[in-house]
């Protein structure tokens, strides 16, 4: 058959994808990856907010209650970036936890800890 000829096939949706993980997985295959997810994020905020707060600190002026917009902007930046590479491993083994296609040779990972 030609590109031009060939029939499109059908995309897969969302409801599609939830309802055949409900049929073969129940309810708990919608919380596979929280682990992982929570492993990423919770960290993330740990780093995050403290480092802002004390960034944006910084560029508070005397008798001022809040920084102006550039320092906030600027902190918000400093403090996403650096929490971001931090967790950056983290992240890779929940993107691979909830990965529905996996390639070729890409490693599965069983959402334990200690696999990474």
């Amino acid at each position: 058959a030609t590109a031009a000829g060939s029939v499109a096939q059908a995309r897969t949706t969302a409801i599609q994808i939830s309802r055949e993980l409900l049929r073969t997985k129940g309810i708990a295959g919608l919380y596979q990856g929280l682990g992982a997810t929570l492993l990423r994020d919770v960290p993330f905020s740990i780093v995050y907010f403290p480092l802002f707060a004390n960034l944006n600190q910084l560029g508070q002026k005397a008798g001022e209650t809040k920084a102006p917009f550039y320092v906030s902007f600027l902190a918000g930046c400093a403090a996403g970036s650096t929490a971001a590479v931090a967790v950056n491993p983290c992240d890779v083994i929940k993107t691979r936890l909830q990965s529905l296609q996996r390639g070729v040779n890409e490693d599965t990972y069983s959402g334990k800890i200690g696999r990474a």
